[in-house]
């Protein structure tokens, strides 16, 4: 760690600088893990599984998106740590949500979703946090 930013190497140049930049690479990586855990999800629970990926899914991008646009919204690079921070609760209470929906609005079993919930919560955390803590301190105008 340099500066408070991860070293990269290579990596860092396609790190998006901008708030639409950080979204499109959000739903990139959320749209590839989709795609790549439909088989398992359908091996493993079938019909249910898919649902249950997919609504992993849709939440994960959504929280994801909603801490982007929080911390875009901030202009003072100090207080973007607080949005950060409510990126933490934005996220949580959408998995939160997520489960709720799941279990008792779609009937699913917790071995099913939890799985596909908790993949996709850490994969768009590790990525969003990778992204904030690298990329540059950016206003509303990105």
């Amino acid at each position: 760690m340099k500066d408070g930013k991860l070293n990269l190497g290579p990596l860092a140049k396609f790190l998006p600088e901008t708030f639409r930049g950080r979204c499109g690479l959000l739903t990139v990586v959320c749209g590839a893990v989709w795609l790549l855990s439909l088989w398992p999800a359908y091996l493993l629970f079938g019909r249910a599984g898919i649902v249950a990926t997919s609504t992993s899914a849709l939440a994960s991008l959504a929280s994801g998106l909603l801490t982007f646009y929080v911390v875009s919204r901030i202009e003072r690079p100090r207080m973007q740590a607080f949005g950060v921070l409510a990126g933490t609760f934005v996220r949580s209470a959408g998995a939160l949500v997520a489960a709720l929906g799941m279990h008792l609005g779609l009937n699913l079993a917790p071995d099913n979703y939890v799985v596909w919930l908790g993949l996709f919560y850490i994969i768009t955390l590790a990525l969003e946090t990778i992204v904030l803590v690298n990329g540059p301190t950016s206003g509303p105008s990105s």
